[in-house]
């Protein structure tokens, strides 16, 4: 990959939050020479807690596109289809088998690309895509010339976004841990001075019992 590949994955390293990482992906992603990108990652924790995290600067008219009839952004079973490889997808592999579903997507500018999955512990996985808007040998040379970077950079991804999920859960759980600390805190309040006037009454009780 070289220096400025090196640079790269650190710059997505470096991020702890998922504006900033989809930004760095952004970035990579013009680098690598697509105009577009799409992540989503299902990471766990040890206690069964689960967090998704997805971005990408695909056409807002195909985010409608697909809203509307209920569709993935990826054509077809692609992501499906993705998530089974472990090693990249070039999108050009299934599109015969599937050829009105990445015609469609042809037509809103996700003419070719290729996806690149990732696998972790308990279950976490990841699909990374990297896609042109135009098409021809030129573009599948492209691909094919960027598959062993495509592959580096969306395990780059991965451990990032895994991190950030691992930040936003434990942000969560903090936030959990806060509000019921408080809610106790209220209830001891709130309790506190019933139980002082309580002992204010026995007290007067013992007073009164005594003087008579």
């Amino acid at each position: 990959m070289g220096s400025k590949g090196t640079v790269r994955l650190a710059q997505i390293l470096a991020n702890r939050s998922k504006t900033t990482l989809e930004e760095a992906v952004l970035l990579t992603s013009e680098q690598l020479g697509f105009r577009y990108f799409m992540f989503c990652g299902h990471f766990s924790r040890p206690r069964g807690a689960t967090h998704e995290i997805r971005f990408d600067n695909f056409p807002v008219h195909w985010h409608r596109y697909c809203a509307d009839r209920g569709r993935d952004l990826l054509p077809g079973p692609l992501r499906r289809l993705g998530l089974q490889e472990v090693t990249p997808l070039p999108w050009r592999k299934i599109a015969t088998r599937y050829g009105s579903a990445f015609a469609k997507a042809s037509e809103f500018g996700l003419v070719t690309g290729v996806s690149c999955s990732v696998h972790g512990p308990r279950g976490q996985w990841s699909l990374t895509s990297f896609a042109l808007a135009r098409g021809g040998s030129a573009a599948e040379r492209h691909i094919l010339t960027t598959l062993p970077d495509c592959q580096l950079v969306a395990c780059t991804i991965h451990y990032a976004a895994a991190r950030v999920a691992r930040l936003v859960q434990d942000r969560e759980l903090r936030n959990r841990l806060g509000e019921a600390a408080s809610q106790l805190a209220r209830r001891s309040l709130a309790v506190e001075p019933v139980r002082q006037l309580e002992g204010l009454y026995a007290s007067l009780i013992n007073v009164q019992s005594f003087s008579t």
